[in-house]
């Protein structure tokens, strides 16, 4: 068995590497999740305003 041990990060990286892929996941929402994880802001009060700013574009786009 030669197989290689990912790091947690690793797996991360991966994760949102390939979120826009993942079956029924909303294309908006995969982009911010990655966005906010590439530029290491993932955390609850950023994913929050960013859902907020996000909920808030839709609403206007459909007036």
């Amino acid at each position: 068995m030669n197989s290689e041990i990912k790091s947690g990060k690793e797996i991360t990286a991966g994760f949102f590497a390939g979120i826009e892929d993942i079956p029924g996941v909303d294309r908006g929402i995969a982009d911010l999740l990655k966005d906010l994880y590439n530029k290491d802001k993932l955390t609850q009060k950023s994913l929050s305003n960013a859902l907020l700013r996000l909920r808030m574009r839709e609403a206007k786009k459909n007036e």
